[in-house]
Parts: structure tokens; C-alpha cells; sequence
């Protein structure tokens, strides 16, 4: 089939080179840039996903566990905080929340001085389980920027996306 790819490796910069001869030349420069954020991110998730294959979670559930626990004891956010802290819609976090509470991840609940505001709060369980699988997968992505990167490569970029998320946010 004519236009298909058959190297992964190589789709990001077949679909530019396709945006090149079939768009004019400036789309594929503007277009460079977020498709390799894009692809970036999805080969950091498939390789994430592959460290926690012997626990059911998903991406989302992973991010809220880690942002739990990366806010200090005693580990509870609102769900409107972890909400976009992860970047979820409320719909997104609502399924998110009521799957690891189901699985004995969080524990959700109101103050007794005031009944209408909601709490989210890592249980001891989703602490444990974060804390063995969050060094787990930050050691695969480490290990794959550094087979790409060297050091100062790696600072580099990791400066000019901080400049560029802070220019964003």
C-alpha cells in the first residue's frame, strides 16, 4: 500500500516529510516540533506501561497516585486540584477516582465542618504501590533519554521545555 509506513521508528519523520511535499514547506517546520513532542510522549507511556504490566493502572490513576503523593502528608488534594494537576476533565477524573477507589488506592472524603467540599486522599496501599512503581518507571525513561542524549543534551532540553512550559502555563 503506497503511503503506508512500515518503521515505527522512522513515522514521525515520514509524516513530516509527507506534510513537506504534500503542504508547503513551513507547515512541516511549525508541524516538527509537536509531532515529536507528541511521538516522544506516547514512546515514554508504551515504555511505562511495560515497567507496571503486573499492576492494572492505568495512565491517569498512575498520574493521580504520583501527584498524591507528590504533595506531602498528609497526601490529599480536591479532586478539582488533581484535576488539573494531571490535566483531566472532571468527567476523566470522576472515572479515574472511582477506579482507584475501587481498587483501594485513595479514600474520598468531606469534612465534618463543611460537608460540601471533597477530599482525595492517598490510602496506604496506593502509597506503598506509588512508591514501588514510581522509581521504576522514571529509571526506564531516564535509561532511554540517556541512550539518546548526553548529559549536557539532556540539560539543554531540559531547559528549553522548561522555558517553553513556563511561557505556556
Amino acid at each position: 500500500m503506497e503511503g503506508a509506513i512500515s518503521d515505527s521508528r522512522n513515522s514521525v519523520e515520514a509524516r513530516l516529510d509527507r506534510i513537506e511535499c504534500n503542504w508547503h514547506c513551513d507547515l512541516a517546520v511549525q508541524a516538527a516540533i509537536p509531532i515529536r513532542l507528541l511521538r516522544v510522549r506516547d514512546i515514554l507511556f508504551q515504555n511505562g506501561r511495560k515497567v507496571m504490566e503486573s499492576v492494572p493502572l492505568s495512565p491517569s490513576e498512575f498520574d493521580v497516585l504520583s501527584t498524591l503523593r507528590s504533595s506531602g502528608r498528609p497526601y490529599e488534594m480536591t479532586p478539582t486540584q488533581l484535576a488539573s494537576a494531571v490535566l483531566l476533565t472532571s468527567g476523566g477524573m470522576t472515572k479515574t477516582l472511582k477506579g482507584l477507589e475501587t481498587k483501594g488506592y485513595i479514600e474520598r472524603f468531606c469534612f465534618e465542618t463543611d460537608r460540601r467540599s471533597k477530599f482525595v486522599r492517598l490510602t496506604g496501599a496506593g502509597r506503598e504501590l506509588i512508591e514501588t512503581l514510581l522509581p521504576k518507571v522514571l529509571k526506564n525513561h531516564t535509561k532511554i533519554i540517556q541512550q539518546a542524549l548526553s548529559d549536557s543534551e539532556q540539560a539543554a532540553l531540559n531547559m528549553l521545555l522548561s522555558k517553553l512550559l513556563t511561557s505556556l502555563e
